[in-house]
């Protein structure tokens, strides 16, 4: 391949992959209707150790 097709191709893939990116809520919200988790709210931290 040439490198305009190789450049068209990646511009596409980005632009792809950006815009499938952008629709993803950035949290998600548990509702507690009843019982013990109604009104409360929790935080859940996590991390990455290597």
């Amino acid at each position: 391949m040439d490198q305009i097709t190789i450049g068209v191709l990646a511009f596409v893939f980005v632009g792809i992959v950006s815009a499938a990116s952008a629709d993803e809520p950035k949290w998600v919200v548990y509702d507690g209707f009843d019982g013990p988790g109604k009104g409360k709210e929790i935080v859940l931290i996590s991390g990455d150790e290597e």
